[in-house]
C-alpha cells in the first residue's frame, strides 16, 4: 500500500514490514523538522484497557417457556446488547418487572434475530423468557 496522507492532519499512513508481517502505521512528525517517530506498544496509552479479565459475551437459554431466567452476575460498564437468536421459533421477552421476573405481559419483545441495548450495570438485573422451550438469547457487553 502506498503512503496516504490523512486529510487535514498531515499524518501519513504507511505500510511497514516487521518480522515478515505487514502492518499499517501512522507516522507523526513530532519534531517539526521532518523527523518521524514510529509509535509502538512500549509507549503508555492512557484511558484504554484492552485486557479482557472476564466474559464479554455469552448465551442465556430459557429451558422452560413461561419460567423466566435471570442473567448471570456479569458487571457491565456501558450496558449490554441482547439478541434473540435467529434460530428461535418464537418471540422472547427481556426486562425486569421490579420483582425479579419478566413475561410476555411486561417484557420487551424480541422477535428472532432482533437486538436491543439495555443500560444496566449488571446482567443479573435482566430477566429472559420465551414462548417456546429451549429458546436462546446471546449477549455482548457494550
Amino acid at each position: 500500500m502506498a503512503d496516504v496522507t490523512l486529510p487535514g492532519t498531515g499524518s501519513v499512513v504507511r505500510s511497514v514490514t516487521k518480522s515478515t508481517k505487514e502492518a499499517q502505521v501512522v507516522i507523526l512528525d513530532l519534531g517539526g523538522a521532518g523527523d518521524e517517530s514510529l509509535l509502538t506498544s512500549s509507549l503508555p496509552v492512557t484511558g484504554v484497557n484492552l485486557a479482557v479479565t472476564s466474559a464479554i459475551s455469552g448465551v442465556v437459554t430459557v429451558t422452560t417457556a413461561g419460567t423466566a431466567v435471570q442473567g448471570s452476575s456479569i458487571a457491565l460498564t456501558n450496558g449490554v446488547y441482547i439478541r434473540a437468536l435467529s434460530t428461535n421459533t418464537n418471540s422472547g421477552y427481556v426486562g425486569n418487572d421490579g420483582a425479579g421476573d419478566v413475561a410476555s405481559t411486561n417484557g420487551f419483545e424480541l422477535t428472532p434475530g432482533t437486538t436491543i441495548l439495555i443500560q444496566v450495570d449488571n446482567l443479573n438485573k435482566v430477566w429472559f423468557d420465551t414462548a417456546a422451550n429451549g429458546e436462546k438469547f446471546c449477549w455482548l457487553k457494550a
